[in-house]
């Protein structure tokens, strides 16, 4: 029980600084671009923007997705 507990408050610690880490990349990037993207660049180079910001979101949770996945394959918790 003891090392479950560890190894779910590891996996924790671990999502959390995967997603901090994730979201300082990508606030420097939204920095460094933005300056491409002001509110008078048009609405497509805005959604752009967004739609960049979006699928940065997705990766980052893929990540961590990809983490518990390896965990688990790692414990044998998978049957195939």
């Amino acid at each position: 029980m003891f090392e479950g507990l560890l190894i779910s408050g590891g996996m924790a610690v671990g999502t959390i600084i995967i997603h901090m880490t994730g979201l300082a990349v990508l606030l420097a990037v939204m920095r460094e671009r933005a300056q491409r993207f002001r509110p008078d660049s048009g609405p497509i180079k805005q959604s752009i923007f967004i739609i960049g910001v979006v699928l940065g979101l997705f990766v980052i949770h893929a990540v961590e997705i990809t983490a518990y996945a390896g965990l688990y394959i790692a414990l044998g918790l998978f049957t195939e």
